[in-house]
């Protein structure tokens, strides 16, 4: 969980699958494009709060092995990630917030749902029990990272979400 939600993963991951050609649906095109403007996103906001506030992790975390990309702590970039993830995924999945309505489910999949979304619930819980553990920041930085995920995941399912139309159509 440490590196699950590693922006130097999933910043360049979607981007990738973003540009395959044709290989996705074009409802996946754009859940894939509206994941990798939230990144972009997310980028910007944590970096310019973690560049202003400066606060360094706990001094418990030095001499751990794992590089941070940063040296500040303040809020959780990960868990930023970790639960934008979770709330962009389930928002489209369960409110079928979509321009088409193209994530609905069929009722035979209504298991799998279930049982994504638990997973999608319990990674974030898991990534900040992890860092909290691993001394890489403080519960409430961590708290922080949870709440600003939750908020820039629901901010750009309802006001910034990028239709399928507009993803297919800049993909090509």
């Amino acid at each position: 969980f440490e590196v699950s939600s590693e922006g130097l993963f999933w910043i360049p991951a979607t981007a990738l699958i973003w540009l395959l050609p044709a290989a996705l649906s074009p409802e996946t095109h754009a859940f894939v494009f509206n994941l990798f403007i939230t990144f972009i996103i997310d980028l910007i906001v944590v970096g310019a709060i973690k560049g202003t506030v400066k606060h360094s992790r706990p001094v418990y975390y030095e001499g751990h092995v794992v590089v941070a990309v940063d040296p500040w702590s303040f809020p959780s970039g990960d868990l930023t990630r970790a639960m934008m993830i979770a709330t962009l995924v389930r928002l489209l999945l369960v409110c079928g917030k979509t321009s088409s309505s193209s994530f609905t489910m069929r009722e035979d999949d209504e298991f799998f749902l279930r049982f994504a979304l638990i997973l999608l619930n319990t990674w974030p819980l898991a990534t900040a029990i992890s860092h909290i553990m691993l001394g890489r920041h403080y519960i409430l930085y961590v708290a922080v990272g949870v709440i600003f995920g939750h908020l820039q995941g629901a901010f750009q399912c309802y006001m910034l979400f990028v239709p399928g139309g507009f993803s297919q159509s800049l993909h090509h």
